[in-house]
């Protein structure tokens, strides 16, 4: 048995993602990570000292909210003065409003913990498929004569390189990515945005995939490409608040918080279609660098 960092509740090892009681994601790090750097290490610690302050904020509200109520019922039913009823009543109300203030800074927590563990879950995807293509990749390439080994990569040109994440591409995808970033020309594209019903549950905590439809209006994010990938529909705006969603979709590279239209696509988000629906659910998260 454990205890939760936040809240203190008690849950058993290994069978819960999320606390059921505050809802912080419990599981960690997947192993094949290897050490975690010591900035992200410290960014966790603050993230978790500033949770449990809004938990306790809250415990305490309840608590005083609840201990008001059961002193104002009982002088209702002993017919106490009216002007004590009418002070507690008066701390009730200024107890009520504060907690109304509670909501915004526990939704962004859950933000929060919704996109680490769901970052956590697509990178441990994200690099099992990348060392599975590599050991395909290698094992071909053995096969080779040494006389049929191509001439070594020129690098005189960094800039021709600057974007490599070491990300294996197949002809489909490289073509893609080269025509996204010079022409961002695909006649066959379809204009997606994420179903309200995905929002939500994803605003709720749930660690399904993202789900998208058509935006025949014109107000797309996104664009499906051959059916099956997904790209952001080219010079829009990222600010921090659209990009607390595009970072769920793609992994992003140095990203300032400021709004900025230049991007560069590294590795498209693979899709699939869902059966007997006109919708697409995330398979697997892309790569963008700003």
């Amino acid at each position: 048995m454990a205890n939760c960092p936040v809240c203190n509740q008690e849950y058993t090892e290994g069978t819960v993602e999320f606390c059921p009681r505050c809802a912080w994601y419990l599981a960690p790090y997947p192993s094949i990570l290897g050490e975690i750097p010591s900035e992200i290490q410290k960014r966790d610690q603050q993230t978790l000292l500033w949770a449990k302050k809004i938990w306790e904020k809250s415990y305490q509200l309840h608590k005083q909210n609840s201990q008001l109520q059961q002193q104002l019922e009982a002088a209702k039913k002993t017919h106490q003065n009216p002007q004590n009823n009418s002070l507690l009543e008066q701390h009730l109300q200024n107890i009520s409003s504060n907690i109304q203030s509670l909501p915004e800074m526990l939704n962004v927590l859950q933000q929060i913990n919704e996109h680490l563990g769901y970052q956590s879950n697509n990178f441990n995807r994200l690099f099992q498929s990348q060392q599975l293509a590599y050991q395909e990749n290698l094992s071909s390439n053995e096969t080779k004569s040494e006389n049929e080994i191509s001439e070594p990569e020129d690098l005189s040109n960094p800039n021709e390189h600057s974007h490599d994440h070491n990300i294996i591409y197949d002809a489909e995808v490289y073509d893609l990515v080269e025509n996204y970033n010079q022409r961002a020309d695909f006649p066959d594209k379809i204009e997606v945005s994420e179903t309200e019903h995905s929002k939500s549950q994803r605003w709720g905590g749930s660690q399904e995939p993202a789900v998208f439809e058509p935006n025949y209006k014109g107000r797309g994010d996104y664009w499906i490409i051959n059916n099956q990938y997904l790209v952001p529909k080219p010079k829009q705006k990222i600010n921090e608040h659209s990009y607390k969603t595009i970072s769920i979709l793609f992994e992003c590279f140095n990203y300032e918080q400021n709004a900025t239209d230049n991007m560069t696509l590294i590795k498209p988000a693979k899709v699939s279609s869902i059966n007997g629906e006109e919708k697409w659910q995330l398979e697997e998260m892309g790569t963008l660098e700003f």
